[in-house]
């Protein structure tokens, strides 16, 4: 099976649980707000609909901000999984990502923000590009997250 970041990092997909300690911001849960070493910044890095996030992905590896991609921008649930919380496992994931991969996948990216069919729903997005694994997000509180498997949509079985 193809996945998105199959070029540069490689993760799983496990629907995600989040504990109810919430931040001062009273949006994120205190466990989402420093990650792996690594505070969110929702300034440069937004997450407030799925094809933002997807921007923020975007710009977040052009900078080379791979780690703080994989704690903050892509679903917790496929991170934690892979990782398990130790931050050494991230940087050495992170080192794996060249600029070749990287390249690939900003490209493919960029192919689903401006090619693609989008389905959104209440807390789960999808972008369709023929040529290119479907593309899916999910929404966690008020923010989207990438997924690096894609999760098929309902009527898809």
């Amino acid at each position: 099976m193809r996945h998105i970041l199959s070029a540069g990092v490689a993760l799983l997909l496990i629907p995600t649980v989040v504990g109810p300690s919430v931040a001062a911001d009273g949006l994120r849960p205190v466990s989402m707000m420093h990650r792996y070493g690594i505070e969110v910044n929702l300034d440069r890095f937004p997450q407030s609909d799925p094809q933002t996030t997807i921007r923020s992905v975007i710009k977040a590896t052009k900078a080379g901000q791979v780690e703080y991609m994989l704690a903050h921008l892509i679903s917790p649930s496929q991170v934690d999984d892979k990782l398990h919380g130790d931050a050494e496992a991230m940087r050495k994931l992170a080192a794996k990502a060249t600029p070749e991969k990287s390249a690939k996948m900003v490209a493919a990216l960029s192919r689903q923000l401006t090619e693609g069919t989008w389905t959104i729903e209440e807390e789960r997005a999808w972008s369709r590009v023929e040529g290119l694994p479907t593309l899916s997000l999910e929404k966690i509180g008020d923010h989207w997250y990438m997924h690096n498997t894609p999760v098929k949509r309902p009527s898809q079985g």
